[in-house]
């Protein structure tokens, strides 16, 4: 059976699909979490997940989020339910592996180590390393025992997966994916910004705030208002904003270099606290990818950076430089330019400052609006968007500067489009246009704007390119079966296992988190 799967094993479809279990199963990366080394978060038939495989697969999907997104954050995870989702997949892999033993499914020893000496991962000029085993296992936090027995069940939820292979798809259904994915629509928009008109709004009162409140639904606007700035506004951890000299040694570093980068950090020490300017002295001595900043670490909370570093930096006053700190990277020099008090407002608290500030952002959305449809009662005089923009923008008495831009083409069924973001109401508008009609009757809002929009062009598909495109759409819709046949099988069997969770498995609230690790720590 092993052997069967290596062969297939570079199959673009059961690469993804058994791609997805093995994400589910193992996290690489270090947790942010420092989560304690035991105790468990779920168990699967009475077989413990432990809560620092979880904590550490968490913050690798958190950090792949990010790596997409930059501004992907606390708020962010919360709404997608990342945490969630996370412990979920290692329950259904848990449950795959235990299904496959039931079937009398088996990893044996040999296959097991050959499957480890075969993965990349550990290998040093192609061949397996002892040495490089060890070092990722320390930086995924897991011991050789734990990360064995992850990749025995691994394997074992691959080897029950092969079953959904052969899903068939029909020509018709390809056809139909492609016509639908090639037929686009290309239009032009014209953002009128809100918080430009927030100078025109005048004094907000706080009886003006008190009326907003009074309204119906004016809770919810402020809960949401909350919600959304929670992580960035009213619960924020306490940081350090730092400079850093790092001067790289680690175990590996032979003596002689060790010693010679030891005596490169006291240098630079002995540069900063003879008066040098930091930042002069960073981009002369420091090794790290901040050098030619000045060092600059910016400003980061506790659990962010290395222990040792953490520990010196909040332990410091404002302008006051650390001593040499050794580190497994080596030797770190720290200077605290900055430290940023939490923030910590319930929703209570703050009730009446967001209902000042909605009703300000309501006016100056208001003034927006009326604004986006001037500029759209205009642009039938004008063949683009863009000369409508220009035109308007000769006027001196024009509240900000307009510039109009194309989405570039995009397929119906499509809510989140170039340039807009999340923006279903302009999306199906889009498709009622024509070279008739290329301007809507109104304009439309989005979060931080009202949109005049105009249809640029149509694109039809063509014939010719569609056995191009057919191979790697059969596969696409093959996958999307699988993972329908997948998710039903998840259920069926979630259904058929005894599943305990920790409901602190969906906490985000990163104080609450704080409390339980200082527990743990405790017992």
């Amino acid at each position: 059976m092993l052997s069967a799967l290596r062969r297939n094993k570079n199959n673009p479809i059961i690469t993804i699909l058994l791609g997805a279990v093995a994400v589910l199963m193992i996290g690489f990366g270090v947790s942010i979490q420092s989560g304690p080394a035991g105790g468990h978060i779920a168990t699967v038939d009475g077989e413990g997940i432990l809560e620092s495989d979880y904590n550490t697969r968490y913050a690798s999907m958190f950090r792949s989020r990010q790596q997409r997104d930059r501004q992907y954050d606390r708020t962010r995870a919360q709404a997608d339910k990342l945490r969630e989702s996370t412990i979920y997949g290692m329950i259904t892999g848990k449950i795959l592996a235990l299904e496959a033993q039931e079937r009398g499914l088996a990893v044996d020893d040999a296959a097991l180590r050959q499957d480890i000496l075969d993965n990349e991962m550990f290998q040093v000029d192609g061949k397996f390393d002892k040495e490089q085993y060890e070092r990722m296992l320390n930086y995924m936090q897991t011991t050789d025992r734990n990360f064995e027995a992850s990749e025995r069940e691994r394997i074992l939820a691959q080897l029950y997966l092969t079953a959904l292979q052969g899903v068939p798809v029909s020509d018709e259904e390809i056809r139909l994916e492609w016509e639908q994915n090639e037929r686009k629509v290309n239009i032009e928009i014209l953002r009128v910004k809100k918080d430009a008109f927030l100078s025109e709004v005048g004094t907000v009162t706080p009886e003006d705030a008190a009326a907003f409140k009074a309204k119906e639904g004016s809770d919810v606007e402020i809960k949401a208002f909350y919600s959304k700035n929670k992580a960035s506004r009213y619960d924020v951890p306490k940081k350090v904003c730092a400079q850093q000299i790092l001067v790289r040694a680690d175990k590996h570093t032979p003596p002689d270099l060790f010693e010679e980068a030891r005596q490169k950090a006291k240098k630079a020490w002995d540069a900063v606290n003879g008066g040098q300017d930091f930042a002069a002295v960073a981009k002369k001595f420091s090794d790290g990818n901040n050098a030619n900043k000045g060092g600059d670490m910016g400003c980061f909370a506790i659990g962010q950076v290395l222990p040792q570093v953490e520990e010196a930096a909040f332990g410091m006053k404002t302008g006051e430089v650390s001593s040499i700190i050794k580190t497994n990277f080596g030797f770190t020099i720290v200077k605290v330019n900055e430290i940023k008090e939490p923030v910590q407002k319930k929703l209570e608290d703050v009730e009446d400052e967001i209902a000042m500030e909605l009703v300000k952002l309501d006016r100056a959305g208001a003034l927006a609006k009326k604004d986006a449809e001037r500029l759209l009662a205009k642009a039938p005089e004008h063949e683009t968007l863009a000369a409508l923009t220009a035109k308007a923008n000769e006027d001196p008495n024009k509240p900000m500067t307009y510039s109009a831009e194309e989405t570039g083409p995009f397929p119906a069924g499509r809510d989140f489009l170039p340039r807009l973001g999340s923006a279903s109401q302009i999306a199906a508008a889009a498709w009622s246009l024509s070279d008739e009609k290329p301007l809507p009757d109104r304009p439309y809002e989005t979060d931080d704007a009202w949109v005049v929009i105009r249809l640029k062009e149509k694109v039809e598909p063509k014939a010719s390119e569609f056995e191009m495109a057919k191979k790697s759409l059969m596969y696409s819709q093959m996958i999307d079966k699988q993972n329908a046949v997948f998710d039903g099988l998840s259920m069926a069997l979630r259904k058929k296992h005894e599943v305990e969770i920790d409901p602190f498995a969906f906490v985000y609230d990163e104080t609450i988190r704080a409390e339980r690790r200082q527990q743990r720590q405790q017992f």
